[in-house]
């Protein structure tokens, strides 16, 4: 592999000393220097002894490149744990992803995910942000992450698919026990607990899709069941693909959410601006995302030994992408620590990339639209209460654990 060569201008610079981006057991306002200093210093870091790259035109290249795979199986392998319902499901999930079933499942929910679609949602999404701002009104401080941004989007993919809204407190339980598979932090004493949970919500899918056969409805569980065959699914793969899209739906956009109404609450100007400006919020959320992205890492393997460019890879080498890195690049987006919506170029890697729904990003950022527009209209003086925050661990999702706001009146 080519290791610490770089070129910069007409000289050549021998860059030997390794990066390590574990400088913090959680994630925080630290990681957009790190990564920038990183950039500055090295072609890619380290993060748990492999190979991490953070600049803008790597991570993009390497994710749109079909010779790598995602490297749930491996990191799950590398984790110790080999066997077990958990385990199956993400093979199932790995196998259908990428073989030949995916490009018609990828239409079928593109179509569901496609602007009409996402049109034909949004009232219903606002609806659902509108009665939570009337539960937060009660009080004359709110708590966000857990009481506003936890059953966002929860609620809205329950409704996506088809599941009745009196049984979205028990799809809740399964997305929060089983978030963290979506992070790097897997451990074998976590496999109990995992293959636990997605046996119960394995079960209840499968149940779930029996019920829309017989009663068929306008939503993605009957669509996906009535193609089934079409799609080339057996009944595992239809179920492990419904249950991967309720656990995909939750988390990001959970801090998608947090992270977006941190970072402008924390800009008091630009909540103003908002308030003056509702017209202005799409543009506001775009680099909210950027600037603090939830999705930190991305674990990717080389299917084969292959060079992108003056990288090469060997067959198996397993590495991550960091989106949010990407994000603070300074050559493509200058002065990367700025708040700035206007920008213009390259578009902010905010959800991660990849095969495998990522249309469901179109989703979420409507979900924290109507998340934003609904509190800025309704609590227009809302203020940050704390400004010390605890922080997600650093090999899970991004976001802080809670934070409090004053109301500051309703209307």
């Amino acid at each position: 592999m080519i290791r610490g060569v770089e070129m910069i201008g007409s000289a050549s610079i021998a860059l030997t000393q390794e990066v390590d981006l574990y400088q913090s057991d959680r994630h925080g306002d630290w990681e957009h220097h790190a990564f920038v200093t990183a950039m500055e210093r090295r072609r890619w870091a380290t993060l748990l002894g492999l190979r991490t790259f953070l600049r803008y035109d790597d991570v993009s290249a390497v994710s749109s490149d079909p010779r790598f795979r995602e490297a749930g199986l491996d990191w799950l392998a590398a984790s110790g744990i080999r066997e077990g319902p958990f385990f199956e499901w993400c093979r199932v999930v790995t196998s259908v992803n990428e073989g030949g079933a995916y490009p018609r499942l990828h239409s079928l929910v593109s179509r569901a995910f496609a602007a009409e679609g996402i049109r034909e949602l949004r009232p219903g999404i606002a609806g659902i942000a509108a009665e939570h701002c009337d539960r937060l009104a009660e009080e004359e401080t709110a708590e966000l992450v857990d009481d506003f941004a936890h059953w966002m989007p929860v609620r809205g993919i329950c409704r996506l698919l088809g599941i009745p809204d009196e049984e979205v407190p028990i799809v809740e339980e399964w997305c929060s026990d089983l978030g963290k598979v979506f992070g790097l932090a897997l451990t074998p004493g976590a496999r109990r607990h995992l293959d636990q949970g997605i046996t119960e919500l394995s079960d209840y899918v499968r149940a779930a899709i029996a019920d829309h056969r017989r009663h068929p409805r306008a939503d993605l569980i009957t669509a996906l069941t009535a193609t089934r065959d079409d799609a080339e699914l057996n009944e595992d793969e239809l179920v492990a693909v419904v249950a991967s899209l309720i656990l995909g739906g939750h988390e990001t956009t959970k801090y998608g959410i947090a992270n977006t109404l941190l970072t402008l609450l924390r800009r008091p100007s630009e909540w103003r601006r908002l308030r003056a400006d509702p017209g202005s919020i799409p543009a506001a959320t775009e680099e909210a995302l950027r600037l603090d992205a939830p999705v930190v890492w991305l674990a990717r393997a080389a299917t084969e030994t292959l060079a992108i460019g003056d990288l090469s890879f060997e067959a198996g080498e397993r590495i991550l992408l960091s989106p949010l890195a990407a994000n603070h690049d300074p050559a493509r987006f200058p002065e990367p620590e700025a708040f700035d919506p206007h920008r213009r170029g390259a578009e902010p890697i905010s959800f991660g990339l990849g095969r495998p729904f990522r249309v469901g990003a179109a989703l979420a950022r409507m979900e924290i639209e109507e998340a934003l527009s609904a509190l800025v209209t309704r609590f227009p003086e809302m203020e940050l209460a704390e400004e010390t925050l605890a922080w997600t661990p650093l090999l899970e999702l991004r976001g802080p654990i809670a934070y409090r706001v004053t109301l500051g009146g309703s209307r």
